[in-house]
């Protein structure tokens, strides 16, 4: 499924700074620890940044504003970066978010989507994202020395079992 941002933006909903969060855990961590967590001298010690980021596969280098290749993030300047970091990925994919609402157009009139709430249309679109375990279980390939009934494969079976369906469906992504 796409992240919230996605489906916020195919309904042209407003998308918050959290939204990245599910997108992007560490970037969401890493630019609420510069804006808000560092001291100055743990700011100066560990940042070593310019106005630029990296597009989400990592193969291009984006400037976040006019000549930001040769414009240091500074303490004074570090929340125009993270609001400039946010702006871009919250936009990243704004081109494919835009085709995939003319598709939806052909179909569907654009304004009864807006009925919905984005998860409405996320199940409308997508349907249950139930995980069964049963069949992930039955596919599992256990190395030597596990097995089904090793003690700690049995209580990992039992905690992703307890996992909540946004944690089962992050622990997948993270295995993946």
């Amino acid at each position: 499924p796409f992240p919230a941002m996605v489906w916020k933006q195919i309904l042209s909903l407003e998308t918050e700074r959290q939204d990245l969060y599910e997108f992007n855990q560490p970037l969401y961590q890493s630019m609420r620890a510069i804006e808000s967590e560092m001291t100055l001298e743990v700011f100066k010690e560990s940042i070593d940044q310019n106005f630029t980021t990296l597009s989400s596969d990592g193969k291009r280098i984006f400037e976040l504003k006019k000549g930001g290749r040769n414009i240091p993030v500074t303490w004074e300047t570090r929340k125009e970066y993270t609001t400039l970091l946010q702006n871009f990925y919250q936009n990243e994919f704004s081109v494919p978010v835009r085709c995939i609402r003319n598709g939806i157009s052909k179909v569907c009139p654009l304004e009864a989507l807006y009925l919905f709430t984005w998860e409405e249309l996320e199940f409308r679109v997508c349907g249950n994202f139930g995980i069964d375990l049963d069949l992930l279980k039955r596919h599992t390939v256990y190395k030597f020395p596990l097995t089904e009934e090793t003690p700690l494969v049995s209580h990992f079976w039992e905690i992703l079992q307890n996992f909540s369906y946004d944690e089962q469906i992050l622990f997948l992504r993270f295995v993946w």
